[in-house]
């Protein structure tokens, strides 16, 4: 029996001007919701996840990324999912939300760890995140 995995790619969003890392609040009609995340989403079957990474961004934040980073593989357990974490980097400040989510704040890595979601805190810490912000 042949098991596909179904790919997931978020971003970690940080603003090289302003020293903040990007979070977006997921909506009440949405899975999760109210939920603090990373942008990010599934691949569509043609997809590379570099290219599948910079789409969702845009979709969900208007924000064009040129060369996102891979950081590390978080298969979720007892499923077939894996996300695939990248950091981004931009200097724009402006975000157009989708209709996925309500809110998006820039916070400073103290403040971005106290608001987000538990599971991407502790990815943050155990796979040192905060070494790759430029």
């Amino acid at each position: 029996m042949i098991v596909l995995s179904f790919i997931v790619t978020k971003a970690y969003i940080y603003n090289t001007k302003t020293c903040k890392l990007l979070a977006i609040k997921r909506s009440n009609s949405d899975a999760r919701p109210g939920v603090w995340e990373n942008p990010g989403g599934g691949l569509k079957h043609y997809e590379t996840a570099n290219d599948g990474i910079k789409r969702e961004v845009m979709e969900e934040t208007g924000l064009i990324i040129k060369n996102p980073e891979f950081l590390y593989d978080d298969p979720l357990k007892n499923t077939n999912i894996v996300f695939k974490n990248y950091i981004a980097y931009t200097d724009k400040e402006d975000i157009t939300l989708s209709d996925e989510h309500t809110e998006y704040k820039w916070l400073d890595v103290n403040d971005y760890l106290n608001i987000i979601d538990e599971g991407i805190k502790d990815n943050f810490n155990r796979h040192q995140v905060i070494y790759h912000l430029k």
